[in-house]
C-alpha cells in the first residue's frame, strides 16, 4: 500500500522449516529499504481454523480500520478465509491492534 508518501507492507513469513507461516508488516520510505515492523496476524490457538498458517494477505484502506483478508489452515488442512481488523493511528498500522 502507498499512501502520505509512505510504503506499507503485508507479507507472509514462514520459519526456516516452513511449518509455522504468519503475517507480517513492514515499512519504507523509498521502496527500496525495508523495515520489519513485526508481526500484525499469528496462528490461531488450538482448534482455531488458523492454527497452522495465517498468509496470503489482501488488504483494503478504510477508515479508521485496516480489513486483511488472509488464509487459514487449522489441523484439517483445509483452507479458509479469515477477516481481521487493525485500527490506523496517523496513517500507519498500530500494532498489535488485529483482531480476529
Amino acid at each position: 500500500i502507498y499512501e502520505d508518501c509512505k510504503f506499507q507492507l503485508f507479507y507472509t513469513g514462514c520459519d526456516s522449516t516452513q511449518t509455522v507461516c504468519q503475517i507480517g508488516f513492514a515499512t519504507s520510505l523509498d521502496g527500496a529499504v525495508w523495515t520489519k515492523r513485526g508481526v500484525v496476524l499469528a496462528v490461531g490457538g488450538t482448534g482455531a481454523f488458523d492454527a497452522n498458517l495465517t498468509g496470503y494477505p489482501g488488504v483494503m484502506l478504510g477508515v479508521p480500520y485496516y480489513r486483511l483478508w488472509y488464509t487459514g489452515t487449522g489441523a484439517d488442512e483445509l483452507y479458509r478465509i479469515g477477516l481481521a481488523t487493525a485500527l490506523r493511528l496517523d496513517q500507519w498500522l498500530y500494532l498489535p491492534a488485529v483482531l480476529k
